[in-house]
């Protein structure tokens, strides 16, 4: 069969294709008998409506999703001469066109600056992108390869429910590829991430649910073989999602970290077992609980099984015996039976017939091992008061947070306290209440957008605990997030620095997306992609920018009043925290502009990026060089200018990046050796072409 393939591949007269099936053919033949097999969806497109429609350009009809890729061949004042893939023709509006980058297209970006917050002084910055992220993570491949400590990437969980987009198409249930375009989505994006971690602590945690968590765990194994891999249970939503089986209580995280990497030793939960009271301090008392029912369903027609006696010992209200209920109509008798034992009955303070909160199986078992005690005698009551240990505080006793210290030498009650709080290395399965999306992600979102925008977002302490697990200690670790979505770990990583004083960094990118179903409202009004209709109800301008204006500055983002509430912490969410950041845009820049040298404010923020992201952003090309007072870092645009500005850099202790502006490798190296060594120097080409180009399948 391999020797058909090659000779049928000889055949193919055109280069570039005959190359590429040669390689999907390699692929093909490197799968394992067993392992991942999913057809790769190529090529993948992403529209551009900023991108100006000249001659060369691939175009897509703006109304239709579904419409064929053209080719412009000419323009002619707002008219665009199109010609098809088979030869056909046809012309258009430029108003109607858009244009379109396929996976292998050039692509030119740049980032332009749209707002920033500036409330942490001299601390790095947060930096939120809005683009497509296949491209922003190939941009961030000159930003930061190989220093990303932590990516949390939580990507579209293929429910069908039209909540991603595939090829500029929203992929729904009934698609018969669907499983195989996620598979594909996810690859190239995977691919471009591990180049982006340090290899040897960056972390990679993948966030997903039932669908897909077994698709992607083969294709975590394929593409990061020499990692350590394991899967968290996170039940995020107790009371359950309805199905048609089990109700759904849980979503999937990967963790995934280089081979042999210690790692989630440093917290003190595990996350699993209850956790105890905030004033547990070591040595203080466990909480005991009224056995009486009260409340609703407190009487005894509610439950009949929940209404028996406690036989007890009158004089050391020791608990000798568990009755059995007394069916409905029988009377109580208060009287003591032939061993001398007086009954302990479930009186409601006004002498009503009550019930216990747990039936008399369990409370056997409970007595048995000292974990149910008798008060003394209410005459009023007709009864004595009885305290257990509820189910938390049994699996607090499991867990060793908490430990029977004695036992009364008469009764058997148990002395239960909690203990001195160790290092307690996290589990495979979270169960907190912090965790709950519903409480403290969509709830948290709406308090501080004022209105309900988005769908399913994390619970900001998921997130924040999940960061934790890998960065507590590094508290200057860079943190990427490429499926940004409302935001949630840019806040996060803020509300960790709140807590211990950290300078974490963090990377958010999300697109502009719209929903299916806004989308089908607006193209109903006229509106499509590029329109500013369009545009102000995507994720990124709709939700993410307003969720973090707020979040940072302590302001609710619709009515402008103080954010009412607390954190879990104590901290009042009206005071924002003291962080900066910036709010930056993806562009695509046109070809001829970059090859005069022409877009340098344009990757100006990518240098920024680079050298840390602190301090101010140099915009303006200069005919020397730039190196503003509060930058820690400095471009030279003119080589013939190295020596005053490598004198200039000796003598800026703030400065520890710089970058050289030059198509001569020798040029560089002469001028390198003049800098001090902890400045790292990086040439920059004047061909920006060479540089910047991504898209082209040459960076994985």
């Amino acid at each position: 069969m391999a020797n058909m393939l090659d000779g049928l591949l000889g055949r193919i007269d055109d280069d570039a294709l005959r190359a590429h099936i040669a390689a999907e053919i390699a692929h093909l033949r490197a799968i394992k008998e067993f392992g991942l097999v999913f057809e790769r969806h190529l090529p993948e497109s992403v529209r551009l409506p900023g991108c100006e429609i000249r001659c060369g350009a691939k175009v897509q009809e703006r109304a239709d999703l579904h419409c064929a890729t053209w080719t412009v061949r000419a323009v002619e004042g707002d008219l665009a001469q199109l010609a098809g893939s088979s030869g056909e023709t046809a012309s258009r509006r430029l108003d109607e066109l858009v244009v379109v980058r396929e996976f292998g297209d050039p692509v030119f970006p740049g980032l332009t600056r749209l707002r920033h917050i500036e409330r942490g002084g001299d601390k790095p910055y947060h930096v939120v992108i809005n683009g497509e992220n296949f491209h922003a993570l190939e941009s961030l491949l000159f930003v930061c390869r190989g220093q990303v400590d932590l990516i949390y990437a939580d990507p579209p969980y293929n429910t069908g429910d039209r909540n991603w987009q595939y090829n500029n198409d929203y992929v729904d249930a009934n698609d018969a590829y669907r499983h195989s375009k996620w598979l594909s989505f996810m690859e190239k994006r995977l691919q471009l991430a591990k180049q982006l971690l340090n290899p040897d602590t960056g972390a990679l945690v993948v966030t997903i649910d039932q669908r897909e968590v077994s698709h992607l765990g083969v294709l975590l194994d394929d593409l990061f073989r020499d990692y350590d891999r394991q899967l968290v249970t996170i039940v995020i939503n107790p009371s359950g999602q309805p199905s048609a089986g089990l109700n759904r209580v849980e979503e999937y995280a990967y963790i995934v970290t280089p081979s042999g990497l210690q790692w989630g030793t440093d917290l003190h939960d595990d996350l699993l077992i209850p956790e105890p009271e905030e004033d547990a301090t070591a040595g203080a008392s466990v909480k005991w609980e009224n056995m009486l029912r009260r409340g609703t369903s407190a009487a005894r027609v509610d439950r009949p099984d929940m209404f028996y006696p406690l036989w007890i010992d009158p004089a050391t209200r020791k608990v000798v015996e568990v009755g059995d209920p007394l069916p409905l109509g029988q009377v109580p008798s208060l009287e003591a039976n032939s061993a001398g034992l007086v009954p302990v009955w479930p009186f409601r303070s006004n002498r009503d017939e009550g019930r216990w909160r747990i039936g008399g199986t369990r409370t056997r078992d409970l007595a048995s091992r000292g974990f149910v005690q008798v008060g003394s005698f209410n005459a009023a009551r007709r009864s004595h008061s009885v305290t257990y240990l509820v189910k938390k505080t049994l699996a607090q006793i499991e867990g060793g947070l908490a430990e029977v210290v004695a036992r009364d030498a008469t009764t058997g009650v148990a002395d239960v306290r909690f203990v001195e709080l160790g290092m307690s290395r996290p589990k495979t399965v979270w169960y907190r209440s912090r965790h709950n999306a519903s409480e403290h992600g969509t709830n948290m979102l709406t308090k501080l957008i004022g209105e309900r925008r988005f769908t399913f977002p994390k619970s900001l302490y998921a997130v924040q605990d999940t960061i934790r697990l890998l960065c507590l200690n590094n508290r200057s670790a860079l943190v990427l997030d490429f499926f940004g979505g409302s935001g949630t770990t840019t806040h996060a990583v803020a509300l960790m620095n709140a807590a211990d004083g950290g300078t974490r960094r963090s990377i958010l990118v999300t697109n502009n997306e719209v929903d299916g179903d806004t989308a089908a409202q607006l193209a109903t009004a006229g509106h499509t992609s590029g329109d500013p209709e369009y545009e102000a109800r995507g994720v990124f301008h709709y939700v993410t920018v307003p969720r973090l204006e707020a979040a940072f500055t302590g302001v609710q983002a619709t009515t402008g009043d103080p954010l009412a509430g607390a954190y879990l912490s104590g901290v009042p969410m009206a005071a924002g925290f003291e962080e900066n950041l910036e709010f930056l845009e993806l562009d695509y820049l046109d070809r001829d502009r970059v090859a005069r040298g022409m877009a340098f404010r344009a990757i100006a923020p990518m240098l920024w990026m680079r050298a840390g992201m602190r301090g101010p952003i140099i915009e303006d090309e200069t005919e020397s060089f730039a190196l503003p007072q509060g930058a820690n870092y400095g471009v030279l645009f003119n080589v013939a200018h190295w020596r005053a500005f490598a004198e200039t850099v000796a003598t800026r202790q703030d400065i520890d990046h710089a970058f050289v502006v030059t198509d001569s490798l020798a040029q560089f190296q002469q001028v390198v050796l003049e800098f001090p060594p902890q400045v790292e120097v990086s040439m920059l080409y004047e061909d920006y072409l060479r540089n910047f180009e991504i898209n082209t399948g040459g960076r994985q």
